[in-house]
């Protein structure tokens, strides 16, 4: 008996911390259901196991990527690029005004296959003690 064929399309990206070539594929309405679920409950553990659930299921290769060893920073990277092939591209933020108070909050929507790290020149990932 053959294997079940993946019904869904499969998308690369670069890792930011590793620039390792990660595949996966969008997220379902079941792994949707899973965030919906983390959300109600206003935990933010229970929201982050719920990201990294959503992820580890998504990741097709490679197989021994380890979430839990992911900087934080590869983790949200990777939720925006599944969010973005999964539900839309587009997405409305609201930004608040940090020091004039009497301003009201500014929708502005955002591109989010725009969103890229960047790296200072000169950077580094060693971490140096005095």
């Amino acid at each position: 008996m053959a294997l079940p064929k993946i019904q869904t399309p499969i998308f690369d990206l670069i890792l930011p911390s590793t620039e390792k070539e990660i595949k996966y594929r969008p997220f379902t309405v079941k792994e949707e259901k899973i965030l919906l679920i983390a959300q109600k409950s206003e935990d933010n553990k229970d929201q982050i196991n719920a990201v990294k659930q959503i992820i580890n299921n998504c990741i097709i290769q490679p197989d021994n990527l380890d979430i839990d060893k992911l900087a934080s920073f590869d983790i949200e990277y990777l939720f925006l690029k599944l969010r973005a092939k999964s539900v839309g591209e587009m997405v409305k933020v609201k930004l608040v005004p940090q020091k004039r108070e009497n301003l009201p909050p500014a929708e502005v929507e955002m591109n989010l296959d725009d969103i890229e790290p960047k790296f200072a020149e000169g950077h580094s990932n060693i971490i140096e003690f005095p």
